[in-house]
């Protein structure tokens, strides 16, 4: 069981990391098969396109404040094992 707050902020932690790894993807000059489905995928659905091009398009810090995280707040707590704990 994970409680809500916590649930919601490891939600847009994730949504912060998936738009690292897709900047990291779209700058790379190697793509794989993979990315290559997925970035044809998301030619198709237009407003989530939308919505990733602005998050992979922002820093991290921004992204985070965007959703509603305060990274410092995070960076501050005890993490006991980051798998449950975050």
């Amino acid at each position: 069981f994970l409680p809500q707050d916590k649930f919601e902020i490891q939600t847009k932690l994730y949504q912060i990391e998936e738009a690292q790894k897709a900047r990291e993807t779209d700058e790379s000059a190697e793509w794989s098969t993979d990315d290559e489905i997925d970035w044809l995928l998301k030619q198709g659905d237009d407003d989530s396109e939308k919505d990733e091009q602005d998050m992979s398009n922002m820093s991290v810090d921004e992204m985070a404040e965007r959703l509603g995280l305060d990274m410092e707040a995070l960076s501050k707590k005890k993490v006991i094992c980051k798998r449950c704990h975050g």
